[in-house]
């Protein structure tokens, strides 16, 4: 498969999509929904007030998606007029603010949401990034772009949070994360895509990019 064969516009205007912009923007929007998620979760883990948490985890979700649009297409403002992409960010963010705040069953699952919310969000933003990228660049440059763009929100939050070691501390997700984008790399660019049929290539890409990251860490827990 061609790297030019993978869409890398997600939008047409604010109102018109191509049918598998369509299914990209889906993406984005889960992308940015556990994003949010697990920054919230994070921020109130640490003893931060809501409201607070609440600000931050919607405003590093977004600079994914902006970040990634400004370096690709030299705007960002196909996010803004995109409901459906703030609505997940500010519902993820809504949900990781409060949930602290529910039953004690609920809060004794917290450590291990925020866990898997982080490696889906980083899984998700490293594979979607490749996809985007590809189009235009070696599969190298794309992976490259990927991952810088993959650590720009939860960096953002750990500075935020006085917690600029996190990067270190935490960068096993972070090499899960561009692990599956590695093995969705290789089969974009390497397998043919009457091999996929009937089902999209990019569809196939984003779950291998997601299920290995949570594999390892079933299997090694970090």
């Amino acid at each position: 498969m061609s790297r030019s064969s993978v869409s890398a516009v997600l939008w047409v205007t604010p109102n018109k999509m191509l049918d598998s912009s369509l299914r990209f923007f889906c993406y984005d929007c889960v992308t940015v929904f556990f994003l949010a998620l697990f920054i919230a979760l994070r921020g109130r883990m640490s003893g931060e007030p809501p409201i607070g948490c609440l600000l931050l985890a919607l405003i590093s979700a977004l600079l994914w998606p902006v970040a990634r649009e400004l370096v690709l297409h030299g705007s960002c403002l196909a996010v803004f007029a995109a409901n459906g992409l703030l609505a997940a960010a500010l519902l993820g963010a809504v949900l990781g603010a409060l949930a602290p705040m529910l039953n004690v069953t609920v809060a004794h699952y917290l450590e291990r949401l925020q866990v898997y919310s982080e490696i889906l969000g980083l899984s998700l933003a490293c594979c979607f990034g490749l996809l985007c990228a590809l189009p235009r660049l070696p599969a190298s440059g794309a992976l490259l772009l990927s991952l810088l763009l993959t650590v720009l929100p939860s960096t953002f939050a750990d500075v935020a949070l006085g917690d600029v070691a996190r990067l270190v501390t935490a960068s096993a997700r972070i090499w899960r994360a561009l692990l599956g984008a590695i093995a969705s790399c290789a089969l974009l660019v390497f397998l043919p895509q009457s091999m996929f049929a009937p089902l999209p290539a990019d569809l196939l890409a984003l779950a291998l990019g997601l299920a290995l990251p949570l594999l390892l860490q079933r299997l090694w827990p970090r």
